[in-house]
């Protein structure tokens, strides 16, 4: 097959969203500030960096499957699609996972 070819169609492939191809990065076990060692800490601020990052490519991904799909799926209440809505719901987790991260900080930097 001819590199034009290949490109174009890996280009084509990549623009082709759906809701299935977008995964919902598991969150994080909370670590107890109260009671971690630093090296624990460490690890869960690890943790909820790369929590972050897939969360932010899940919400990339939900985007471009949102805009595939704008013209063939049906809204659903309020206005918004499955889509929406699901990112929506992932916005409010990752505010509340930072949240508890911020929280078990102050915790352990409190010791």
């Amino acid at each position: 097959m001819p590199t034009k070819t290949v490109i174009f169609m890996s280009f084509i492939m990549a623009s082709c969203y759906s809701f299935a191809d977008c995964i919902d990065p598991q969150t994080p076990s909370v670590v107890d500030g109260n009671t971690a060692s630093k090296e624990a800490m460490i690890e869960y601020k690890n943790n909820i960096k790369n929590y972050m990052f897939l969360s932010k490519s899940y919400l990339t991904c939900l985007q471009q499957a949102e805009q595939s799909d704008e013209l063939s799926k049906p809204k659903i209440q309020g206005g918004y699609t499955e889509h929406s809505s699901s990112y929506v719901d992932k916005v409010s987790q990752m505010e509340a996972v930072k949240n508890d991260f911020k929280q078990q900080v102050s915790n352990f930097k409190s010791r």
